[in-house]
Parts: C-alpha cells; sequence; structure tokens
C-alpha cells in the first residue's frame, strides 16, 4: 500500500511499479489523488496481480479529469474488475487532455461486452495514440467485431491491439480488416497470434495495407496453421504507402510455393523500406528461400530481417541467400538461420554476402 502522503513530489513523467503488492481491493484508490497533480503529463502505473476491483476501476478512471495529463499507461492485467470495472474505466474516453493511452488488461475475462466497452474509447476527443493489450480473454468473433469499432476514432494516428489467444475465427479477422477505414492511421499493430482464422480470414486482412495514409504495420499471424492462407497476402505488392512492415508467420505450414508468394508481392510494394519477416518453424526448404532471395529486387528496401530458424534450408538456399548482396538499396541485413544444420561450409558461404560490399551490414545467426 503507497498512501498519498509517500508519493514523490508532482513531475512531467512519473512511472511507478507496484505490480503483485497485494493492494487488494482498494488499494489503487490512491493514485487517483494524482490527477491533481499540476505538472504531471506522462503517467505509467503498473498494478498487474494486485487483486484490484471495481472500486479501483472507478478510481483509476477519475485520472482522466487531470488537467495536464497527456499520456497515461495502466497495466491491470490478472486483476478481478469484472464487466462493470471495465465500464467503469472506459470513462477515461471523458478526458479532453489524453492524447496517448495504453491499457493492459491481460487475462481479465472481458469477453464481448468487456471488448465492446473499450470500443467506445473511440470517442476520446484528443486521443491520438490507442494500445490495448488484450489476450486470454476469450473476446471470440464477436469482440474482435466490437473492437473494429475503433476504425471511428476521429483522430487517431497510432492503434495498437494484442488480440492473441482470444478465438478469434474468420468472421472476427474480417471484422479487423474493417480498420482500414480508419480515416487517418499512420501506424497499426495487430496480434492475432494463436487465434483460429483460415484463409479468407488472412485474405481479408491483407487489404489493411491499402489503406491511404498508413505508413507502419505489424501484423502477427503466428500459430494459427494458415497453410494455404499466404496466398491471400499477395495484395500486399498493392500497398501504396506502406514503408515499414513487420510480418510474422511463426509455426504455420508454409512451404516453398508461400514464399514465394510472399517475394513476389513485397519486392513489388513500392514504398517499402524496412522488413522485418518471421517465418521460422516452417518448411520453406532450399526452395522457398531461394524463391526469398529475390527480395534483393525490391527498389527502396533498405533493411531487411529475415527469420529462417527451423526451416530446413540447404545448401542450395545458404547460397541463394548470396544473392541479395547484389541489392542496390540494401543497407541492413539480418539473417536468423538457426536450426538449419548450416555447417562450417554454409557459414563459410555466408560471408561472401559480407564480401565486395561497404555499404551493406550483415548479421547472421547460425
Amino acid at each position: 500500500y503507497m498512501g498519498a502522503s509517500a508519493l514523490p513530489p508532482p513531475s512531467v513523467f512519473l512511472r511507478l511499479d507496484l505490480h503483485r503488492n497485494d493492494l487488494g481491493p482498494g488499494g489503487s484508490r490512491p493514485l487517483a489523488l494524482l490527477k491533481g497533480a499540476p505538472a504531471l503529463t506522462t503517467l505509467e502505473l503498473d498494478l498487474m496481480n494486485n487483486e484490484l476491483a471495481i472500486g479501483d476501476a472507478e478510481a483509476l478512471a477519475t485520472l482522466g479529469f487531470s488537467h495536464s495529463l497527456t499520456s497515461l499507461t495502466l497495466a491491470l492485467s490478472y486483476n478481478e474488475f469484472e464487466l462493470q470495472g471495465v465500464w467503469a474505466l472506459c470513462n477515461l474516453r471523458e478526458s479532453t487532455t489524453l492524447r496517448s493511452l495504453t491499457l493492459y488488461l491481460v487475462g481479465n475475462e472481458l469477453g464481448e461486452e468487456g471488448a465492446k466497452a473499450l470500443a467506445t474509447l473511440r470517442a476520446t476527443p484528443a486521443l491520438r495514440t490507442l494500445a490495448l493489450g488484450l489476450s486470454f480473454n476469450e473476446l471470440g468473433d464477436e469482440g474482435a467485431e466490437a473492437l473494429a469499432g475503433l476504425q471511428s476514432a476521429p483522430s487517431l494516428v497510432e492503434l495498437a491491439l494484442d488480440l492473441s489467444y482470444n478465438e478469434i475465427g474468420t468472421r472476427g479477422a474480417q471484422a479487423l480488416a474493417g480498420l482500414q477505414n480508419a480515416r487517418s492511421l499512420h501506424s497499426l499493430t495487430l496480434d492475432l497470434s494463436n487465434n483460429a482464422f483460415g484463409a479468407e480470414g488472412v485474405s481479408a486482412l491483407a487489404a489493411l495495407p491499402s489503406m491511404a495514409t498508413l505508413r507502419n504495420l505489424v501484423l502477427n499471424l503466428a500459430y494459427n496453421d494458415l497453410e494455404e492462407g499466404v496466398q491471400g497476402l499477395a495484395a500486399l505488392q498493392y500497398a501504396q504507402t506502406l514503408e515499414f512492415l513487420n510480418l510474422y508467420l511463426t509455426k504455420n505450414k508454409l512451404h516453398a510455393g508461400d514464399a514465394q508468394v510472399l517475394a513476389t508481392a513485397l519486392r513489388h510494394a513500392p514504398a517499402l523500406r524496412k522488413l522485418t519477416l518471421d517465418l521460422g518453424y516452417n518448411g520453406l526448404g532450399s526452395g522457398g528461400v531461394q524463391a526469398l532471395a529475390a527480395l534483393k529486387d525490391a527498389a527502396r528496401l533498405q533493411s531487411l530481417s529475415l527469420d529462417l530458424s527451423y526451416n530446413s534450408v540447404g545448401p542450395a538456399g545458404i547460397q541463394a541467400l548470396v544473392a541479395l548482396r547484389e541489392s542496390t538499396s540494401l543497407q541492413i541485413l539480418f539473417l536468423d538461420l538457426s536450426h538449419n544444420d548450416v555447417g562450417l561450409g554454409g557459414a563459410q558461404t555466408l560471408l561472401q554476402l559480407q564480401e565486395h560490399s561497404a555499404r551493406l551490414t550483415v548479421t547472421c545467426l547460425t
């Protein structure tokens, strides 16, 4: 328990780590007094695993009445707010000063109704950055559909949604693809790992980069048993404004043909400058890696990170990667080839990547 008298004097930035402190119901209420700190603009509170209850959510929501607070982070995972508490917390939407809001609510059994409550945060008038950590909450398709309503937030520029482990299927993925209609998003992070949508869901999500304002996309589709679903990602080649892409496809039963689809789409993406592509724990083989070497022809690509671990790359695949040094734009290259039996011969082959290229910086994990 930390009483108000023990708090430091008001400051521009304040971070308090109080996770696992047995605060219990009502234990966080004194922290609501921080709303009166006249110079406080940025506040981060870690209150995870404290058995907080509805009253705590109501008290913390009053931080929105601060006249100076522009950035608020509340880590509230694994507490006992219940649905009423989540609705209370969403009264933060009444704040007229908040420009950045981050809420971690992992493992709080929010369900569909909790997602509907959080979707009302779109009404926060000055909000430009919103991040919601919602994994392990049994949101399902209905919860995903509710959160897709964030597309109507009037001034949102950055949105991050962690929806991993939430039993989201094709319908939910299709609903989230509606975020492409957001009027001003420049950056979107969408973690949908460990869910259950198929090829139709992936095809729908592939339309996200088509939004006219999007510059940065982080899309985590790992552990979804996509198999043939990657075909839908061919639409990435039409992303006219996308400059930064992090695409995670770990353990999705992908093969050489999928790598071909990805390589073709990504090397034709006209604005792409930085690419992180995680293809670990698949079955690409040497043929898949040979296809990916075509990324050397991506006209504007300056930074490339490829995770090819556990893919049976083989000597032919290693040799194919050497072609990446032929890129006329690439400056930074990171390769994870761990657990591919690269051996001494493969390592010596990879050294050729750095030869005759003072411009290219190469890092390899073997």
